[in-house]
């Protein structure tokens, strides 16, 4: 409210704050620097175009990584939060440990919350599907389904300037199938349940079971792991791949 009577000018060094305040339409950022010259400081100014690229230059010149502000240097978001554990608490651990680092993963709840998920990562990046900085450095995977497939057709068809290589489905119909063999049963089972709430919980309490197992019987679950999984293993070494 007062900003309609008053303008206000804040200095900072700190990424939150160059962050969230710069990337408001109506805000604009400044970058002083200063030098000195015949043993006199001097300083300039100069503003910062409000996009992603020019505030990133401005961070790194601060001395500021990607990690540091809350930035990785790609994204994965994924349909459903048992397969964005498995990915994340396992997957990458065991056989892309330098992308703990790098890839952030992150969680739709549904097949339907897919472009919301996307939407907010652009959000986050404003403008970012135009920016070099971040262009291509987000992957959006779905189950096979009927719904999972609508999705992506979705997003292909709205973000035209993007590689529809970033939105993909997986081959299955459930990411509970790339589990190894020995939790087929119980896979099964869960599937076959017609509770969606009910299934969701069932497939969150399987995640944490396999997770504890596998810390438990580390060379028998990647050995296992790295044949009933390969399809996720090899996606995430392409994005490796793209990102190193």
């Amino acid at each position: 409210k007062k900003s309609d009577d008053n303008q206000f000018i804040i200095s900072t060094h700190s990424n939150i704050v160059t962050k969230y305040l710069g990337s408001v339409d109506s805000g604009k950022i400044f970058h002083v620097e200063m030098q000195l010259k015949e043993r006199l400081p001097l300083s300039s100014v100069k503003e910062i175009k409000n996009t992603p690229t020019e505030r990133i230059k401005v961070l790194e010149d601060l001395g500021y990584d990607l990690y540091d502000f809350d930035l990785w240097k790609a994204y994965l978001i994924l349909e459903e939060s048992t397969a964005e554990r498995i990915i994340r608490d396992y997957l990458i651990p065991t056989f892309i440990p330098k992308l703990r680092t790098k890839l952030k993963t992150v969680a739709a709840q549904g097949a339907d919350d897919i472009e919301a998920r996307f939407y907010d990562f652009l959000r986050l990046f404003v403008f970012i599907h135009l920016s070099t900085a971040y262009y291509d450095r987000a992957w959006v995977y779905a189950d096979a389904d009927t719904t999972g497939k609508e999705a992506i057709d979705k997003l292909k068809k709205k973000f035209k300037t993007w590689s529809p290589k970033q939105f993909q489905t997986f081959k299955e119909e459930n990411f509970e199938m790339y589990y190894p063999v020995r939790w087929k049963s119980e896979v099964e089972k869960i599937l076959k349940t017609s509770d969606r709430k009910k299934r969701q919980d069932l497939k969150g309490q399987l995640a944490d079971k396999i997770i504890l197992w596998a810390k438990q019987n580390e060379n028998d679950a990647k050995k296992e792991f790295a044949e009933s999984a390969k399809e996720i293993i090899d996606i995430l070494k392409r994005i490796d791949k793209k990102i190193s």
